[in-house]
């Protein structure tokens, strides 16, 4: 179902991205997605200012640095609730 995508799409996340910046952005958000970590925050973490961030993720994966976190939490709920770890 739309879940099953959505868990797909999370995985996906890194394997699109061809900027090493957003590779590790995406895994700073896959390491701390049950934190709030602000946009200014992890953009500091890849050594690039928060727009530039948004940019990079908006061209490589075509969503925000916030809709992966959201996806990312998405799938880690389910996980949690069907019992099993999607990796």
């Amino acid at each position: 179902g739309s879940m099953d995508a959505l868990a797909d799409a999370g995985k996906a996340f890194a394997k699109q991205a061809r900027d090493p910046r957003v590779r590790k952005a995406v895994a700073l958000l896959e390491e701390s997605y049950f934190e709030e970590l602000p946009i200014s925050e992890l953009a500091a973490k890849v050594a690039v200012p928060a727009r530039t961030l948004s940019r990079l993720f908006d061209e490589e994966i075509g969503l925000s640095p916030k809709q992966v976190l959201t996806r990312i939490r998405v799938r880690e709920a389910e996980a949690l609730l069907t019992g099993t770890k999607l990796s």
